[in-house]
């Protein structure tokens, strides 16, 4: 008896009893924004060289970009011939980048529409990438979004010629550029 009456003690100062359930609230899924190229809106089509001229001196992009978080902001930000692991020190500031944020309106579909001049680029090939997420890191990598996988990115390819008439080939001044 006194054996059992120990067990029974023991049982009860070790057990634990919940008598209000935790509430758990799951973090949402990560659905990150996609960049879209759409036949007949996206300007300029991913994939193409664009090719840059006297008459028209400037890259004008509207990019269509679908994201299921259609209460939360988008915000996006074009990097020109900037490396993707740069982070910003000194005199270094990892390039000519350029930002936005679209507002939420209720709409899976939104646009970015933005400009880069001409002056920003340089002479010969150059990259211009596009990244959008919900949010971006402020300090750091300037391509890191706030949470892990909410990013999309593309890429174009510019062909910014030489003035004075030269001719330069722009297929062949990017022949060693691809698409990542």
């Amino acid at each position: 008896m006194r054996a059992r009456l120990s067990q029974v003690i023991f049982l009860m100062t070790t057990s634990c009893i919940i008598t209000d359930p935790t509430e758990f609230t799951p973090e949402r899924p990560v659905t990150p924004p996609r960049v879209r190229d759409v036949r007949g809106t996206t300007r300029p089509r991913l994939g193409n060289l664009v090719q840059l001229s006297e008459s028209e001196p400037d890259v004008r992009f509207y990019v269509p970009v679908d994201d299921e978080g259609t209460t939360d902001a988008l915000q996006w930000k074009f990097f020109i011939n900037t490396e993707r692991d740069c982070a910003p020190s000194g005199d270094n500031s990892c390039g000519p980048q350029q930002s936005g944020e679209i507002a939420a309106d209720g709409s899976a579909r939104r646009y970015v529409e933005h400009t880069i001049r001409g002056t920003l680029l340089a002479l010969g090939c150059n990259r211009i990438e596009l990244w959008v997420s919900s949010s971006f890191r402020l300090d750091g990598n300037q391509h890191t979004p706030t949470r892990a996988g909410d990013v999309d990115f593309v890429s174009w390819w510019v062909f910014k010629p030489p003035s004075g008439g030269a001719t330069v080939d722009p297929v062949e001044s990017c022949a060693q550029r691809v698409q990542p």
